[in-house]
């Protein structure tokens, strides 16, 4: 409204009218149907602001309409990487569960190999002892 103001010198309605060919088509219709006195101009300055409203309107309705594609883009794109973390994460537990798995086994034996190591040199001992004595 103050833009309105300030570039019709004071008049909050003054407009540069409507910017699509369509709506400058209805205000045009509209400004010819009404007579020429002084409400006449007042309703053709409403009009022009309601056609200039409307235009608004629509441009926003078309935003919002690109971002809502955006957003379901964004929501489905979401969604993969969630599906393709879950199935990371299902991958990692069960190579960790592999993997720990595989470890014990490890263990196991090198306890093993170390209990037969000390076994075999107590062994070792026993025998060098005997054939040095």
């Amino acid at each position: 409204a103050h833009a309105r103001m300030a570039s019709a010198g004071g008049d909050p309605w003054a407009t540069a009218g409507p910017m699509s060919p369509h709506g400058r088509k209805m205000h045009q219709q509209t400004v010819m149907n009404l007579p020429p006195e002084q409400w006449a101009t007042d309703v053709t300055n409403t009009n022009a602001v309601l056609v200039e409203c409307l235009e608004e309107l629509s441009r926003r309705e078309d935003e919002v309409k690109a971002l809502e594609a955006q957003l379901r883009d964004y929501h489905a794109k979401v969604a993969g990487m969630a599906a393709q973390q879950t199935m990371m994460y299902r991958s990692y537990v069960q190579d960790r569960a592999k993997w720990t798995e595989t470890v014990s086994k490890l263990k196991r034996r090198a306890d093993d190999a170390a209990a037969d190591t000390e076994a075999l040199t107590a062994k070792a001992r026993r025998l060098d002892e005997l054939t040095e004595a």
